[in-house]
């Protein structure tokens, strides 16, 4: 009578070891997303912080070609190739603000969709391992109760 006891037992105790684990797996998988999802969001502050200094190097380089050039003046674009510009200095400037305006807001949403992705993608591993854990729990209480049947039966 002994064995079926002691089946019983380490059965459990297997059992709550894969639980645990599969607890600390996600809350793992969890954490990598947040830290995923963190530095993401640094690079989008970085990304944003050169557009910032982009857009004062362009606005100097617009004004300086200004003045040297007159009416018409080669400006440089987020593309990087010069083109030529003809209006007011005003104009030129609020079309350059407007396009920077732009790119700061795409990259905007495009660190903030990264940054929603890799938590989703935690949440959905910490979620997975739950489930798996639970699956796991249920398997291995009908394995100990098979057992136990065929033993004492």
């Amino acid at each position: 009578m002994a064995w079926p006891a002691i089946a019983a037992a380490v059965g459990v105790a297997g059992l709550v070891a894969q639980y645990v684990g599969s607890k600390k797996a996600g809350k793992a998988a969890k954490e990598q997303s947040e830290e995923e999802a963190r530095l993401e969001g640094l690079v989008t502050q970085e990304k944003m912080r050169q557009l910032g200094i982009d857009e004062r190097v362009m606005y100097g380089q617009t004004m300086a070609g200004y003045a040297s050039g007159g009416v018409q003046s080669f400006a440089p674009t987020l593309g990087g190739e010069p083109r030529v510009q003809a209006g007011s200095p005003s104009q030129i400037i609020s079309e350059q603000q407007k396009e920077f305006a732009a790119e700061r807001q795409i990259t905007q949403d495009v660190g903030a969709s990264k940054v929603k992705q890799s938590l989703d993608r935690g949440t959905a591993l910490k979620n997975q391992y739950k489930w798996s854990g639970y699956a796991n729990v249920a398997s291995g209480i009908s394995g100990i109760l098979g057992r136990y049947s065929a033993m004492s039966g």
